[in-house]
């Protein structure tokens, strides 16, 4: 795994990863009492599983919420300003959906799509921002090179070449198992990986290959206190 570290100081860092050059925000210690978004999420309304998104696990929308969330909405968006010029050249962004999430879904009941490294959105300029609220550690979030195509951004244009490609991927060397990527596959090559520490913020391009990576230590809980807890927020720059 090869990556060019553009930036670094106490607690941020921006590199670059992979052929394609892509560039990741990692941002430690990001609140100071992150407790009270795990409070937070534990008061949520019910959280859903999402068999239309293929996410292995469930969700609670914040909009609900608003009320009680839009001071961390406001906190974030101050402290990646400077990063996300950095790293993007954008001086403004605007947050398009949220939620706090747990996986829940244990491996031998993973689909297809959800065995596979995936995209959040092909669109330019959509970003992914991932805050690990997990007081353990129970993983992190791979990104993968598709080795046939040698694509490790899914654009519109790349949309329809890749998902050929991992057709015949699967012709060739079969289904997937049921299990959760973490290392290399005959299909995926992993150029990163980052550890899913407590408090930690990550910030990477929607259309970049990726998955979430589960260790040993995963409870699979739908509780907040105990699971695989992290906040998921959508953005566009300007």
């Amino acid at each position: 795994m090869n990556e060019a570290i553009i930036m670094s100081n106490q607690r941020t860092q921006i590199i670059e990863i992979g052929h394609e050059k892509s560039r990741l925000i990692i941002i430690d210690e990001f609140e100071e009492d992150p407790f009270q978004l795990i409070n937070l999420a534990s008061s949520m309304g019910a959280y859903l599983s999402q068999d239309q998104t293929y996410y292995p696990g469930v969700k609670s929308s914040v909009a609900a919420n608003i009320i009680q969330i839009e001071p961390y909405f406001n906190r974030l968006k101050d402290k990646i300003r400077r990063a996300m010029f950095a790293a993007y050249g954008h001086s403004q962004i605007t947050i398009s959906s949220s939620s706090f999430s747990m996986i829940t879904l244990k491996p031998e009941a993973l689909q297809f799509e959800q065995v596979v490294p995936h995209t959040d959105g092909i669109s330019e300029n959509n970003y992914a921002i991932l805050h690990y609220l997990s007081p353990m550690v129970q993983g992190g979030t791979g990104f993968y090179r598709h080795k046939s195509t040698g694509y490790e951004i899914i654009s519109g244009d790349k949309r329809s070449d890749y998902l050929k490609g991992l057709a015949e991927d699967v012709k060739i060397y079969g289904q997937p198992k049921a299990q959760y990527i973490d290392s290399s596959t005959d299909i995926f090559e992993k150029i990163y990986q980052i550890e899913g520490r407590f408090n930690r913020l990550v910030i990477y391009p929607t259309r970049l290959l990726h998955s979430g990576l589960i260790n040993e230590a995963c409870t699979f809980s739908d509780d907040p206190r105990k699971g695989r807890l992290t906040a998921n927020i959508f953005v566009t720059g300007k």
